[in-house]
């Protein structure tokens, strides 16, 4: 697929992602990650979704792991559905997590109803084009159960297949018109929004 969003071009595809974007994973590499470099910003958001034991926590987009294994390490007794497009991606993230299920597909393909506590999208919005970020939003409500939340750490760096690059406070906003009710920006870094009971 050829996005043109915000003035950019990028074509996403399988392949590319399997091949380019997460070709540093490699087979031999298929440990734990660790958390990442963004600690502080991805616990502080972490921490205002109020996350609780028992709660079924779903990560669009696993790419390394990172947001994975900060979750585990920090929560205990969550369980986790991940998501993404990369078959390269998801065989290292299943054989980092075996305790977490996997399941390939994209973000337009989800189809779930009130069967998540938590949606957890750090660094994944800046990778979908404005169609595909808008039903994201309103798909993510939907996966939630009442009472449920979702947090949001938008990716801003420059790059090419970032084609979505969009402030907290924009995010915020665009939350708020899918439904939720809005509870939180910390430092202007993150957004956490809640299904309303």
């Amino acid at each position: 697929m050829v996005y043109h969003d915000k003035g950019r071009e990028f074509e996403y595809s399988a392949e590319w992602y399997d091949n380019d974007y997460h070709r540093h994973v490699a087979p031999e590499l298929r440990v734990n990650p660790g958390p990442g470099n963004y600690v502080q910003r991805d616990l502080a958001c972490l921490n205002a979704m109020g996350i609780q034991p028992g709660d079924r926590i779903l990560i669009p987009g696993c790419g390394g792991g990172h947001n994975i294994s900060l979750i585990l390490s920090t929560f205990k007794d969550v369980r986790i559905v991940g998501f993404d497009w990369s078959e390269t991606v998801l065989e290292f993230v299943r054989a980092a997590f075996p305790s977490v299920t996997f399941l390939r597909m994209a973000s337009v393909d989800m189809e779930f109803d009130r069967e998540f506590d938590r949606v957890v999208a750090i660094d994944f919005t800046e990778h979908l084009c404005g169609e595909h970020y808008e039903a994201f939003l309103t798909d993510a409500y939907d996966a939630l159960r009442p009472g449920g939340t979702m947090g949001v750490v938008p990716g801003m760096t420059i790059r090419p297949e970032h084609i979505n690059l969009l402030t907290p406070g924009e995010i915020y906003r665009d939350m708020m018109y899918a439904g939720f009710q809005m509870e939180s920006r910390w430092n202007g870094q993150s957004v956490v929004g809640r299904r309303p009971e």
